[in-house]
């Protein structure tokens, strides 16, 4: 388990209790949006990455080994 600091304002905190807004919960929300974004641009990159080989966009394996 990790741990996170949040430095918050003290009117912004105050003003977050009085809504009853669990800070916790929406920092667990934004964390996991934050991730799924990432995960679906890492998915994006792969499949560009599958659709240049497939399109013959790049260079052969053996070519860019001999450059080694």
């Amino acid at each position: 388990m990790h741990t996170i600091e949040l430095q918050l304002e003290d009117s912004f905190y105050d003003d977050m209790l009085k809504r009853g807004v669990n800070l916790e919960e929406e920092l667990k929300k934004i964390i996991k949006r934050t991730i799924y974004k990432k995960e679906y641009q890492i998915a994006q990159e792969i499949h560009k990455g599958f659709e240049d080989i497939k399109t013959h966009k790049i260079r052969p394996l053996k070519e860019l080994l001999n450059e080694l």
